[in-house]
């Protein structure tokens, strides 16, 4: 599967984080990522101990 492009957010420990959902048109939102190449889906019930980078995900509908 094919993803031409990322939305990159850094948080600082200890921030409140937010499941954002950002519509992309002619996408479908796929989720929260922990790499870019989509392998480690994030989830929110989760405080991490350090610093981390999430990156959404969107695939093309066909």
């Amino acid at each position: 599967m094919k993803v031409d492009s990322f939305y990159q957010k850094t948080y600082m420990y200890n921030e409140n984080i937010d499941a954002y959902i950002i519509n992309k048109e002619g996408f479908l939102f796929d989720g929260w990522y922990t790499d870019r190449l989509f392998t480690n889906k994030y989830v929110f019930t989760i405080m991490p101990a350090n610093n981390i980078t999430l990156y959404a995900r969107w695939i093309p509908i066909e």
